[in-house]
């Protein structure tokens, strides 16, 4: 299991993952790890929230971290824009 400072590392950078992807409306709760292969992370924008489970692999390296951050921007944003277009009808 990883200690709370490589956690808290992990959390920052997706962090700052997600302020390059540009998305600085884009929030990153606390990262967690409820098993051994696996974080789980909360992105929240405005309301609107996703808790991702992230395999603890896929945040060793610069390119899966991006590829990470960018799954769960574009889950997040549909979410949102689901959930506008249902309130709208």
């Amino acid at each position: 299991m990883l200690n709370a400072k490589d956690l808290d590392q992990y959390r920052h950078t997706l962090e700052d993952t997600v302020a390059e992807a540009g998305r600085d409306d884009i929030g990153v709760g606390p990262v967690t790890q409820p098993r051994e292969d696996v974080v789980v992370v909360e992105f929240s924008r405005g309301s609107h929230s996703h808790t991702a489970e992230i395999p603890a692999v896929s945040l060793r390296d610069h390119e899966s971290v991006r590829r990470v951050v960018n799954a769960t921007i574009l889950k997040l944003t549909k979410d949102i824009a689901q959930e506008r277009l249902q309130s709208a009808l």
